[in-house]
């Protein structure tokens, strides 16, 4: 498990170990790589959901600008 406790702070490191499995440096590095590739597509997730709560906002203040452009049209 790799756990980054901050953007500049050294990152705790373990590695699940099984019973009678030798522990090679690539079985390593394709842990690593598998782990950061999960994280960092959460990252990307987390800012998707962020965005899209942000388009909500622009376009609910979107209708209401329109709104109001309706009613000073008609008036």
């Amino acid at each position: 498990m790799i756990e980054q406790t901050g953007q500049n702070e050294p990152a705790e490191f373990s590695v699940r170990v099984f019973p009678n499995q030798q522990l090679s440096f690539e079985t390593l590095l394709d842990e690593i790589c598998e782990r950061l590739h999960d994280t960092r597509q959460q990252g990307f997730l987390k800012r998707i959901r962020r965005l899209e709560v942000l388009l909500d906002e622009l376009e609910q203040e979107l209708d209401e600008l329109s709104a109001l452009r309706n009613r000073l049209l008609r008036k």
